[in-house]
């Protein structure tokens, strides 16, 4: 669907979480306009950006990531040994939550991409560092530094991580390897599918930096507002610390704190096609419309009394309204929800639950003794709360994994 947009600014923006879950359903009117400042050069034709049809079409094929069996492989299989071995390595001594976080879920989304060869620390550090740029670049709309500065930054990333990480890897899996004894990865799966996609190596790389940006960056950010969201709540209510070893209590930690803080803070549509929402509100067509997810996953409507704050025991009208609207709605709703986020209490056919990466390394910290070792900073460089340092100790001995 074709149609002029004024991407300048938001000529509407919408806060309620009636009005912005429905303009998130409305994908026959309202099309994809965030991200705009990076699609040039590093996101453009990724599955995020698409609509339509052609958005259809790749999320068919991709959605074969996230079916229930993969998932839990990457839950039970994958994730518990990333952890433990990276907070073997811990031992007793204060780190950056920050850090040591951004490492975890780097191990895991270069496992869900297909990345290989990330085993030692420094190749691990040095994707991270890649990540954190590619990453600026993505939201470049919310920093505070000079955008031209953040997206040529990005831009190099790219070349980098491109020469220095994916090429091997992709031409591993076109030679037909390493899926034996793995969980099906990105990789393996696009090029299972390269005949019907008919790709050039760059939209491999596009494809592949938006999953490991999505994957990566949304759990440790989620991760340092978790700790933070509980440390807070443990403090008023200390008789929940015993809890911590309970899952079912955790994913509920979990879910609290990404309706709260969700990865994206405003998502943008433009307006192809007059509509009137079920508010009486009209949307015209060619302009840009905002989408406050964040005010949305707040409204008292939906979540009652104090829903800017954190309660883990909060109830809401059905499960899926747990996590607000932090995975989108509608069919650009995040694909690989349950692996971030854990399935709560929905139990697929085989009456099996997926904890998630969030829940999953929240729950190891605890149960490693977490306690915070100085005060958290704040990220100067960024329009929106994120975390730039946050201290803290281990105090019991984490048995070390096997390196995978």
């Amino acid at each position: 669907m074709s149609g002029t947009v004024d991407v300048s600014g938001p000529d509407q923006l919408l806060t309620s979480w009636a009005e912005v879950h429905e303009a998130l359903q409305r994908d026959d009117v309202l099309v994809q306009a965030s991200y705009d400042e990076a699609k040039p050069d590093i996101f453009g034709g990724a599955l995020l950006t698409l609509d339509g049809a052609e958005h259809r079409a790749r999320r068919r094929i991709e959605q074969r990531l996230f079916r229930p069996p993969v998932v839990r492989a990457y839950d039970r299989d994958v994730l518990p040994g990333i952890v433990a071995m990276e907070l073997a390595e811990l031992g007793d001594r204060a780190f950056d939550l920050v850090t040591v976080g951004r490492r975890i879920t780097t191990r895991v989304a270069t496992a869900v991409v297909g990345v290989d060869d990330c085993t030692s620390r420094e190749r691990v550090e040095r994707l991270a560092e890649l990540m954190t740029a590619l990453h600026a670049g993505v939201v470049v709309r919310w920093s505070a530094r000079p955008h031209a500065e953040v997206l040529a930054e990005a831009r190099a990333a790219k070349v980098a991580f491109r020469d220095e990480f994916l090429a091997a890897s992709l031409e591993r899996r076109r030679a037909g390897g390493p899926g034996a004894g793995r969980p099906l990865d990105l990789l393996e799966l696009l090029v299972a599918h390269a005949d019907e996609l008919g790709w050039t190596d760059e939209q491999y790389l596009t494809e592949a930096l938006h999953y490991l940006i999505a994957a990566a960056h949304t759990a440790s950010n989620g991760l340092t507002h978790a700790v933070a969201d509980l440390e807070g709540w443990l403090a008023a209510h200390p008789e929940d610390r015993q809890r911590v070893a309970d899952p079912d209590f955790v994913a509920r930690c979990a879910a609290e704190t990404l309706r709260l803080h969700a990865p994206t803070a405003t998502a943008f549509r433009g307006v192809v096609a007059d509509v009137t929402l079920e508010s009486g509100r009209a949307l015209h067509r060619g302009e840009l419309v905002g989408l406050d997810l964040l005010s949305a996953s707040r409204d008292p409507a939906v979540y009652g009394e104090g829903a800017d704050r954190f309660d883990p025991w909060r109830a809401t009208g059905n499960a899926s309204q747990a996590f607000g609207l932090s995975f989108s709605s509608g069919a650009h709703n995040c694909p690989g929800r349950q692996l971030a986020a854990g399935s709560g209490p929905v139990r697929d056919r085989a009456g099996e639950t997926v904890q998630g990466m969030l829940a999953r390394i929240v729950t190891a910290l605890y149960a490693a003794g977490l306690r915070t070792a100085g005060a958290p900073t704040l990220n100067p460089d960024s329009l929106r709360a994120q975390y730039a340092t946050y201290p803290v100790v281990l105090t019991r001995p984490v048995a070390p994994a096997a390196r995978p």
